[in-house]
């Protein structure tokens, strides 16, 4: 039975993987969900360790072949730098000998005497024949479809969608399908917008500053934001003593507070409509668990329930206009 990406990745992780899909193919993928996620220094330690660990897990541990697994991420970062491809296979599909014959690719690069030597199977040996891409060489960066970005960044698609239509991320290019491909360029940028989404600032701060890179136009967007989280640092304090209150008024009369009186009190405290989604995305995304709690301390249905949640960590992400543009 087929397995999705993240599963094949995690069971790989923890060597939970069944032995059915860890054949030449899976081989093949776990290469490529890592190149996907990490530069190929990483790449390579990431897939020879887990194969390692799940060659010994699985009692055969004399299967491993350190400079084969390592050599045919190599190849696989050649490719991916000339393949756009949205899944492993679309990849494969383009790349049809690296399955057929990968091992023929290998002996391009090596002779039979080197590839079979005692140090090549227990760690790296370069190639004697032809050299393989080098970790710290640029050709290993292939560029990456917007689904291979958005994975790397745990971002959501539509968000990267958001973040072109108001000139915060653009693509490098498109290829000739019609995939937006992203580069080393972006990906820096990407990092920078990063920071300063985690620092709470507004995209327009962020897109001025990354643009401009003007260390002034930093410091005023930080001051501000300082400000506001004192702010918010205030209102919560009062929303955190009314939760108090709260709670000790239901535990007092043995009733639970519903929903409409939660919200005249919030109401009351100076909350409005905006606000509650702010705490509720804050919350969802702090404490998930004790946020469905409190739902269903409020009387909600598991629908309402749901929906809510489901709301916030949109909110949370970023990924609704109302809230990307705050």
């Amino acid at each position: 039975m087929p397995i999705d990406d993240e599963t094949f990745l995690a069971q790989f992780c923890d060597q939970t993987l069944n032995p059915e899909h860890f054949d030449h193919r899976g081989h093949l993928r776990v290469g490529w969900l890592y190149l996907n996620r990490l530069p190929l220094p990483q790449a390579c330690t990431r897939v020879c360790d887990g194969i390692r660990a799940l060659a010994m897990a699985l009692g055969a541990a004399d299967k491993f072949h350190h400079t084969i697994s390592e050599g045919l991420v190599r190849i696989i970062a050649e490719r991916m730098a000339g393949t756009a491809a949205e899944n492993f296979d679309q990849f494969l599909a383009a790349n049809p000998d690296l399955l057929a014959d990968a091992r023929g690719l290998l002996t391009r690069h090596y002779s039979d005497a080197c590839l079979h030597s005692a140090a090549a199977r227990c760690s790296w040996v370069q190639p004697d024949l032809a050299p393989l891409v080098e970790p710290s060489h640029n050709q290993w960066m292939q560029m990456l479809t917007i689904t291979a970005f958005a994975r790397r960044f745990n971002l959501s698609r539509s968000t990267l969608l958001y973040y072109d239509r108001i000139g915060l991320l653009k693509p490098a290019s498109t290829s000739d399908s019609g995939y937006r491909l992203y580069g080393e360029r972006e990906l820096a940028r990407m990092e920078r917008i990063e920071t300063f989404r985690n620092a709470g600032l507004p995209l327009k701060a962020i897109r001025d500053i990354v643009d401009g890179e003007c260390m002034g136009s930093v410091e005023v967007a930080l001051e501000r934001q300082l400000a506001a989280l004192n702010d918010e640092i205030t209102r919560l304090r009062a929303q955190q003593k009314l939760v108090v209150q709260l709670l000790g008024r239901g535990a007092e009369t043995g009733h639970a507070v519903d929903v409409a009186q939660w919200v005249a009190m919030l109401e009351e405290a100076g909350v409005d409509k905006a606000g509650r989604r702010r705490w509720h995305a804050a919350f969802e995304r702090d404490a998930p668990q004790a946020h469905r709690e409190f739902l269903q301390s409020l009387g909600l249905d598991d629908e309402e329930i749901a929906e809510i949640r489901r709301r916030s960590r949109q909110d949370a992400d970023g990924d609704l206009p109302g809230s990307a543009e705050d």
